[in-house]
């Protein structure tokens, strides 16, 4: 700014418009403007003459002050912070206009965050002045706004025209034979898939997304099915759940305010999401009965179960097809002599070697051979720790590591799946791995 006056000191002109920034920051009130007056020798005024800008006006108008535009490149200001519940603060320039900063949705979309995923919690804006290019200055703002996620950040009416495409009901065309008297069961998971988990290479030194998720996915499943002998098998029992998605509908985070590595948006990570485990359930149900079983985990509660809702949904008219999309954390399942216990295996710690006896009582007392079947390590255990008349697997995981996993040495383990093939008289009879 060039400064000419011969009416009115310059040194009160300066502090009358710093005064201006300040108040327009909330750093000040009109109730100083008096103060400045009065240092310079100037006459006290009421503030609303003060407030009004007539007076302000003439007095810089008079002074012949002039606008240069001596700073036409303001610094790119784009700051985010995060808090441990999620909370984000966002400080960055906006070019808005006066209606939009007081307009939640614009001041939202300014700072890049989805009016659906996120709440305003407080705005403040302060403004700046750039060159125009033409001599003149345009009006910038400094703006810092704090949100946080919404409670769904699931946009329902972009799902609501994806599920308008499904058919209902649907049947499955069959290749396998008659299922009647035949003694085996096998157990099929796809555990810790982190669906919508995104990692490079030159970070992590794999690469990893929604697309390998779901190739992962369907080369397993056929894998397993051109492995397993069909014609003595009456059903396939397949988990589901087990940190199936890799961050919640808000915020990008675990259940526990992690945050996550996410590729898109959270619409599109559940579309496809959904669209992948659809998959799988057909191609198993053309061998064999499928018995879909959901186990909740740690990293997404609610999502895995609002996944879940939407595949019974789905599935409701399908004969082939049963699904048990209950939210309790672990799941019993009858084969013969044999009792299997599913569980993610992220909170019962060493009190998982007493559920079984306690809350399967009556087929624990009829059966013989007992196993617990885990993820959430993401490895495999073959130690076979059997407690208390319990055999516990630990089964491997689905996904690629990310950041924190590679940061923290997590690296050693072989991504994949296995299948188990359990005998209705004689209990566990086969174990078969397939690596992605």
């Amino acid at each position: 700014m060039a400064l000419v006056t011969d009416k009115v000191p310059e040194g009160y002109l300066r502090e009358m418009r710093q005064l201006m920034m300040d108040i327009s920051n909330g750093d000040a009130t009109w109730s100083n403007a008096n103060d400045i007056r009065k240092k310079y020798g100037l006459p006290s005024l009421t503030i609303d003459t003060i407030r009004r800008g007539a007076l302000l006006y003439s007095e810089f108008n008079a002074s012949g002050w002039v606008n240069e535009p001596v700073n036409k490149n303001i610094p790119t200001k784009n700051t985010t912070t995060l808090d441990s519940n999620g909370v984000r603060t966002s400080e960055k320039f906006v070019a808005l206009s006066e209606d939009e900063l007081t307009d939640k949705t614009a001041l939202l979309k300014a700072h890049g965050y989805n009016p659906v995923q996120f709440e305003l919690l407080n705005a403040k804006n302060s403004i700046w002045q750039q060159g125009d290019g033409k001599g003149g200055l345009k009006n910038l703002y400094s703006s810092r706004i704090t949100v946080k996620p919404t409670d769904c950040g699931l946009d329902l009416e972009e799902l609501r025209k994806y599920f308008e495409g499904f058919k209902s009901p649907r049947k499955t065309e069959h290749i396998r034979g008659d299922i009647s008297n035949k003694p085996n069961v096998v157990f099929f998971s796809h555990l810790d898939v982190h669906f919508g988990r995104i990692s490079q290479p030159y970070e992590t030194g794999v690469e990893y997304n929604m697309e390998i998720a779901r190739q992962n996915m369907l080369s397993t499943t056929k894998k397993m099915i051109d492995s397993v002998y069909w014609n003595n098998v009456e059903k396939i029992v397949y988990m589901v759940g087990n940190d199936y998605f890799n961050s919640s509908f808000t915020g990008y985070t675990t259940s526990q305010s992690h945050m996550q590595d996410n590729e898109g948006t959270f619409n599109t990570i559940f579309k496809k999401g959904t669209e992948a485990l659809i998959e799988v359930i057909d191609m198993l149900s053309r061998v064999a009965q499928v018995e879909v079983v959901f186990v909740s985990r740690n990293h997404r509660r609610f999502e895995d179960f609002t996944l879940m809702q939407i595949i019974e949904a789905y599935y409701r008219n399908v004969e082939e097809v049963k699904i048990d999309a209950s939210p309790f954390p672990r799941k019993y399942i009858r084969v013969g002599k044999t009792l299997l216990g599913l569980t993610h295996g992220s909170d019962e710690k060493d009190r998982i070697n007493g559920l079984m006896q306690t809350e399967a009582k009556e087929d624990w007392g009829q059966t013989s051979y007992h196993y617990w079947l885990c993820g959430h390590l993401h490895h495999n255990d073959w130690a076979l720790r059997e407690n208390y008349g319990v055999s516990v697997f630990t089964l491997s995981a689905m996904t690629k590591m990310d950041n924190w996993t590679t940061k923290s040495g997590y690296t050693m383990a072989d991504a994949g799946c296995i299948a188990f093939v359990f005998d209705y008289d004689k209990g566990l009879s086969d174990i078969k791995f397939y690596y992605v």
